[in-house]
């Protein structure tokens, strides 16, 4: 049997710091995948109450947009969404009403998660985590 003489180092990876923030574009990634995202939305919603287009298509798209607004809406809260305050915050609302929901509700919710995670008192997540009630 082999042993070991030295612990086990995991390799340092480094990202470039370029990649972690929001980018420097106005047509950032995150905005280009909310306009996507919404524009199928949009689309999607017309075919089915213009055309009657209803099934599995139209509701895989819009499993695809309630967590593409997922995403946006997590790092729109973060301000890492877009490099604009102002965009950044538009993307927030946006998919916070995608999602049927208010942004600055989601926003004190969330940063309260962070400040306070599992912590069975303060988190206001912590039932996510436990198991929680099924409903």
């Amino acid at each position: 049997m082999a042993v070991a003489t030295q612990p086990l180092v995991a390799a340092k990876v480094t990202v470039p710091k370029k990649l972690l923030g929001p980018g420097e574009d106005f047509l950032s990634p995150n905005l280009l995948v909310f306009l996507g995202a919404l524009t199928v939305f949009v689309v999607d919603t017309v075919l089915c109450f213009r055309c009657g287009w209803g099934g599995w298509i139209p509701f895989c798209l819009n499993a695809v947009v309630v967590h593409i607004a997922g995403t946006i809406i997590h790092d729109a809260s973060h301000r890492s969404a877009h490099r604009n305050k102002l965009v950044n915050a538009a993307m927030g609302h946006g998919s916070a009403l995608l999602l049927g929901f208010s942004y600055p509700v989601f926003l004190r919710v969330h940063l309260q998660h962070h400040a306070h995670v599992n912590d069975p008192e303060n988190d206001p997540d912590h039932f996510v985590s436990t198991g929680g009630p099924l409903w």
